[in-house]
């Protein structure tokens, strides 16, 4: 019985300055790494690539128009067409600098049944890790 607790007001203030000292450790360490992301931004963040144009009609080998527009170099690594890896691609390595445009040329393998007219995604991996996702109509040039 002559246990005494802390008084309501004082456990009020006290609550309020460890949600205010939390709120501040969270704010400045999100900032810090967004501030990390604009400044330096990343290898993937300055790597574009667009492709202008395609040519889908073979069942042996596809032809990918592509532009990077980005302000770093890209190199591919490994090209994939729904979902199955299309190991051969020319030139190799395929290597875009700011503002270049080049032909990539996929074979597509011999086990990827292809129907025409069906829309196919394609992922383009750089060797930095970025991934670049288009889809192609099979039988299609464009």
């Amino acid at each position: 019985m002559n246990r005494r607790a802390v008084s309501p007001v004082i456990a009020t203030l006290l609550m309020i300055a460890i949600a205010v000292a939390s709120g501040t450790l969270v704010y400045v360490w999100s900032m810090g790494i967004v501030g990390t992301l604009q400044s330096s931004g990343g290898q993937q963040t300055k790597q574009q690539l667009m492709m202008e144009a395609y040519q889908a009609t073979g069942t042996i080998t596809w032809t990918f128009n592509l532009r990077n527009p980005g302000s770093a170099t890209l190199t591919v690594a490994a090209v994939y067409v729904s979902g199955t890896s299309c190991t051969t691609f020319t030139p190799s390595p395929f290597t875009l600098g700011p503002s270049d445009a080049k032909a990539l040329v996929v074979t597509i393998p011999t086990g990827l049944v292809l129907v025409q007219g069906v829309g196919y995604p394609v992922k383009i991996i750089t060797v930095d890790g970025a991934v670049f996702t288009f889809t192609v109509i099979a039988g299609r040039s464009e």
